[in-house]
């Protein structure tokens, strides 16, 4: 059985495994970082902090049979409104359906019992919460996911929220965006601890998957997998929808989108903190994904590198991409490579100047023009000390599609070498390079280990 084979078995084995694996979830998040004597040890994350409520609203339309309700101001139109109310009350019916929390009641603070989205005149808002450290500029999102009080009494480290929606966002996509606001509002509620980038990327994928729409603006997606050497959910403002990509794979991979895994994943990370003080930053999203993947005998830095690749073929790519969610992207959400080269032009050396941060991925094409049989490309990877890589290639056939990856064995020297064999019918090689990180991220904090490397190819002819 060759190398590749064995690769696709283990990752047949994996996509299949019974999703008793996964169960225990709230086992283990009673366990971490407590000590004998009951006190916490472990990290914590401070509570976001408390947004006034708009006071210019003037149009209010509550459900009838829901504890949801759309507040407008002035310029807003009755249209909008209705729009936003019937996406509020799809997702207040949609979520307990599959097992999220849904928004808890606000005691009235909006004049109403349940949860208040409203619609604003102005277009966007600025998100930069000062509890976010970031290196980039604070960006401008049409939605705007805010906390009131956090809830004492409950169960878990809940609070109660509400959501603005602001006018760029156009007549047709208000009813996906009042459905995301209502998920990320409830998904916030339901854990303050977790950091702002994951509910976004949840949010997102609930409101792909019961209305098949990429969120309020799937442009963000589009943006972040523009960018694949960024990480999929991390502590940078602008970063959160992209994650989406990862969600999907991972839904897919485990429960074959039947919609189980993803909710026990997220109510793995609910916690309640018994003690005085800020709430416990664990159980978090990474830490609970690698324990949910280590009980499906499944592998997350496998799950990373497999993904690299994978998210290649997506917009004009699609069709052709190993987990289908990905074909469910924007049309123009196709990552582009740094280097493009021929077999007629190698050797070459191809340097990197992107910083390739933990689960981002870069691309390299050679075009195969006039290989011959027996043939095969050789390359080398040099990369910058301090993280794991992961080296792929993927042959692409006349139709474009995947005809076959393969991955060289992964270990902590940042040099690796891969040969591909050019079959008939390859059209084109692309080498894929993921930064696979050096420890268990956390998307609250600033990760230093982005990264970069270099390629050397070549290729080979009896």
């Amino acid at each position: 059985m060759g190398v590749a084979q064995s690769q696709d078995v283990l990752e047949e084995a994996a996509a299949t495994a019974p999703s008793s694996h996964w169960a225990g979830l709230d086992e283990w998040a009673a366990t971490i970082a407590v000590e004998a004597d009951g006190h916490w040890r472990g990290p914590r994350a401070p509570i976001p902090a408390s947004t006034p409520r708009p006071t210019s609203s003037v149009m209010l339309e509550r459900s009838l049979l829901l504890p949801v309700a759309v507040l407008a101001d002035p310029e807003v139109s009755e249209a909008r409104v209705r729009s936003a109310l019937a996406g509020l009350e799809a997702a207040a019916l949609a979520l307990p359906s599959e097992g999220w929390p849904t928004a808890l009641s606000d005691g009235g603070a909006g004049d109403t019992d349940g949860f208040d989205l409203y619609l604003r005149a102005q277009p966007t808002f600025s998100d930069a919460p000062s509890w976010v450290p970031t290196e980039r500029a604070p960006i401008e999102r049409a939605l705007s996911i805010e906390l009131d009080q956090p809830r004492m009494l409950a169960d878990t480290d809940a609070a109660s929220t509400f959501a603005q929606l602001g006018s760029i966002v156009p007549d047709d996509r208000i009813f996906a965006c009042a459905f995301q606001a209502y998920a990320e509002a409830a998904l916030l509620g339901s854990d303050v601890a977790e950091a702002p980038a994951v509910r976004r990327a949840f949010a997102v994928w609930i409101t792909e998957r019961f209305t098949g729409v990429m969120g309020c603006q799937d442009e963000l997606v589009t943006a972040q997998q523009l960018a694949p050497e960024r990480g999929y959910m991390t502590h940078e403002l602008d970063s959160g929808e992209g994650g989406v990509v990862f969600l999907g794979a991972l839904a897919e991979r485990h429960d074959h989108d039947a919609g189980t895994f993803l909710p026990a994943v997220w109510n793995g990370m609910r916690q309640w903190t018994r003690d005085e003080g800020d709430p416990h930053a664990l159980p978090d999203f990474w830490w609970v994904v690698g324990m949910a993947l280590e009980r499906a005998h499944d592998e997350q830095l496998r799950v990373m590198r497999e993904l690299g690749v994978a998210r290649y073929f997506t917009g004009p790519r699609r069709g052709s991409a190993r987990f289908q969610f990905l074909n469910r992207l924007p049309e123009d959400a196709a990552p582009s490579a740094f280097a493009i080269t021929r077999w007629s032009r190698l050797p070459r050396t191809l340097p990197c100047e992107l910083e390739i941060e933990p689960y981002g991925s870069a691309y390299a094409t050679v075009t195969i023009d006039e290989a011959t049989e027996s043939s095969y490309l050789r390359v080398w990877l040099e990369g910058e000390r301090g993280v794991r890589w992961s080296l792929g290639a993927a042959r692409i056939d006349g139709t474009g599609r995947d005809a076959g990856h393969s991955f060289a064995p992964t270990r902590d020297d940042p040099n690796s070498y891969l040969t591909i064999d050019i079959v008939p019918g390859t059209r084109e090689v692309v080498i894929v390079v993921t930064n696979l990180g050096a420890r268990t991220l956390d998307a609250d904090e600033v990760d230093d280990f982005a990264r970069s490397f270099r390629l050397v190819v070549d290729r080979h002819s009896d």
